[in-house]
């Protein structure tokens, strides 16, 4: 059985999370393919109501801000870093998602030690030179069509693979509490979208 780490990173909503967790659950249906989810997300409803296993890590950049504020210098980053290490070293995948969000030094670390990445990259119209570069040293770079459109500004970032919508199967009142508990009442009246 291949075992294949999915991270999703803590944004503002839950799309990362829940783009992994549709990504995860189609992976899960192949019998040979053992997904993880490596979930930086402070809401965990969503995993939860899925068979899926998972670990979860406070966001990086609140472990950093936090050991700034402390005076820990850069501390917590190297906390969190090696937490995330030890995960996938326990683990040993055999192939690492990264969700639209490459951590570089993280990228560096895995292909030192021969993991294999893939990137669920979310079309947007422009990209910065390092992200390019990073998608280039990618195994694979899927870009889901969720939105519709686009594409050609991907032809130079390496093994793109442009597929279709990720549908993203989740229980709403498990999203909506989370969304409450975040963003109050504002999520209700469709300020923030998942």
């Amino acid at each position: 059985m291949s075992t294949v780490i999915l991270h999703s990173v803590g944004g503002d909503g839950l799309g990362h999370l829940s783009r992994t967790v549709a990504v995860a659950l189609a992976l899960r249906a192949d019998a040979a393919l053992h997904p993880v989810l490596l979930t930086e997300s402070p809401d965990v409803q969503l995993v939860k109501a899925t068979p899926l296993p998972y670990f979860q890590l406070p966001p990086r950049y609140l472990v950093g801000e936090r050991a700034r504020w402390a005076g820990l210098g850069q501390d917590g980053d190297a906390l969190w870093r090696s937490l995330f290490l030890e995960f996938v070293e326990r683990l040993a995948p055999d192939l690492f998602v990264f969700d639209t969000l490459i951590y570089g030094d993280i990228q560096e670390e895995l292909a030192r030690v021969g993991i294999p990445q893939a990137l669920i990259l979310r079309n947007r119209p422009t990209m910065t030179d390092e992200v390019r570069a990073r998608c280039r040293r990618m195994s694979a770079v899927v870009v889901p069509d969720d939105f519709g459109g686009g594409g050609s500004e991907l032809s130079d970032c390496g093994p793109v693979r442009p597929c279709g919508p990720i549908v993203r199967p989740f229980d709403g009142k498990a999203i909506g509490a989370a969304l409450l508990a975040r963003y109050g009442t504002l999520a209700l009246a469709g300020y923030y979208e998942m």
